[in-house]
């Protein structure tokens, strides 16, 4: 298995099928998704279970636990993976069709520590309220980890969302990095910071891949 979509789930039970639908209709289905339902008191956990059940994934875990943030949720998941590059995606946002399908033709033949790819930020009915390819550039390759953190910092020419990266496994565990737990807003750039200082090589591809969902209620719009 190369690839472990790791999902975080607290009372998203409007948005969670649109979520999971995007992972199962994807193009290529080989890979693993890990659902980590963090206490939610809503419907999130039996409406994600039902469309698994009935998907034609083979290959996933719903796991219940007691609420602890999304950091904490983010972290099981990590541990119960067994892909080789893992991925966050928040309950409430979604892939492209293709997503799986690109990753893995950048994946197939060659080790990379991070791949990047743009995002675009749409309401809650789908619709494009910031496109990423208007804000940053597109002509971006390779990178050492350095290299894009000085593109984001300094350049502003590149940005890296939770759900806008895949992580090399091996290199999270080798380097003992984990999303710090009781922070409750930030905690996603300062994980994205510190993977970066360490990696070797970031890839970036030049495509939109996956959706940004601007919802009201979101720890994001509190801050």
């Amino acid at each position: 298995m190369k690839i472990s979509v790791i999902i975080p789930a607290y009372n998203v039970e409007e948005y969670i099928s649109t979520t999971i639908n995007s992972l199962t209709s994807q193009t290529m289905l080989d890979f693993e998704i890990i659902l980590v339902d963090d206490g939610s008191t809503d419907k999130t956990y039996s409406i994600a279970k039902e469309m698994l059940l009935n998907s034609k994934i083979d290959n996933y875990k719903i796991i219940k636990k007691k609420n602890g943030g999304v950091s904490s949720a983010r972290n099981k998941g990590l541990i119960e993976a067994t892909g080789r590059y893992v991925f966050f995606l928040d309950g409430d946002d979604y892939v492209s069709k293709d997503f799986i399908e690109t990753i893995y033709n950048y994946i197939a033949n060659k080790e990379t520590d991070i791949i990047c790819w743009g995002y675009d930020t749409v309401s809650i009915d789908k619709q494009p309220i910031i496109r990423y390819f208007d804000k940053f550039e597109s002509n971006l390759n390779i990178m050492t980890g350095i290299e894009a953190l000085k593109n984001i910092l300094e350049n502003q020419t590149l940005w890296i969302w939770t759900c806008s990266a895949i992580y090399k496994r091996d290199f999270l565990m080798k380097n003992y990095f984990l999303y710090t737990e009781g922070c409750t807003n930030g905690e996603d750039q300062e994980f994205t910071y510190r993977a970066l200082l360490k990696a070797k090589n970031v890839v970036f591809i030049n495509k939109v891949l996956s959706f940004y969902v601007q919802r009201e209620g979101s720890i994001s719009n509190k801050y």
